[in-house]
């Protein structure tokens, strides 16, 4: 990745951030749903380890059982927070609303070519639920269905969005603020892309106006001095003049 020749990128202490690399990584040895469900790891590892300790209890002595019955509770307590129950059912919606069909997610991801390795791993980052989202062209890859049910899923995201997009249709029903960067300067326009259009539009009309406006008062200035030099001129050599009209 690209360092920044100067600055600082401040974050908030446990903020996380989700990037979508723009060349695919190459997937394999899992399905399409397994590899999907790797990106809520933290998750499935506590389901993993839910699954051991029930296995446990059902066998332990009364000295062990508080200590395994309390372990339990508060992974148990944890996974609800984060949607553990869910998760899959959520997987299985975000690779569907992206265009998989449901005989794909049992598939090998290794079998997937570019774009779908792409939408695969589009799918794995929406499901990391990262508090600030930076996608790079989301919708190079997807067909119109699929880049409505991506509208409406980051239209109803609870973390910020950060988006580079060449679809003005996409950023047109979704963004809030557009950010210029040209002549080293950024700028940011409240509204969509057309009202960032229209107002950048007014912005440079304006820009002209003022040039022009420049432009009409130094004529007028050097208009004004050259008639102050004439006459200081004509004060100063009143002689010379007269001869000049008497010669004509």
């Amino acid at each position: 990745r690209d360092t920044p020749d100067t600055g600082s990128i401040t974050l908030a202490k446990g903020a996380i951030v989700g990037y979508l690399e723009q060349e695919a990584i190459e997937m394999a040895g899992r399905s399409v749903l397994e590899e999907a469900l790797s990106a809520a790891e933290h998750v499935t590892s506590m389901a993993h380890r839910m699954e051991i300790l029930e296995a446990e209890i059902a066998v332990a002595e009364q000295d062990d059982l508080e200590a395994l019955l309390a372990e339990y509770g508060r992974i148990q307590t944890r996974f609800e927070g984060l949607g553990g129950y869910s998760v899959e059912a959520r997987a299985r919606a975000v690779l569907c609303g992206l265009g998989f069909r449901e005989q794909d997610l049992s598939r090998d991801a290794g079998e997937l070519s570019g774009g779908w390795l792409m939408r695969l791993a589009l799918s794995k980052l929406l499901l990391t639920t990262p508090d600030v989202l930076l996608l790079d062209e989301p919708t190079n890859h997807l067909d119109l269905e699929s880049v409505k049910w991506l509208e409406a899923f980051l239209a109803g995201y609870d973390g910020a969005v950060i988006l580079v997009s060449h679809d003005r249709a996409f950023m047109d029903g979704l963004v809030s603020r557009v950010a210029e960067i040209a002549n080293r300067a950024l700028t940011v326009y409240p509204g969509n892309y057309a009202q960032y259009e229209a107002a950048r539009a007014l912005r440079v009309e304006q820009g002209f106006a003022f040039a022009r406006f420049c432009r009409a008062q130094r004529v007028d200035l050097l208009r004004g001095l050259h008639r102050r030099q004439f006459r200081r001129h004509r004060r100063a050599h009143p002689a010379g003049d007269h001869q000049r009209r008497e010669h004509r």
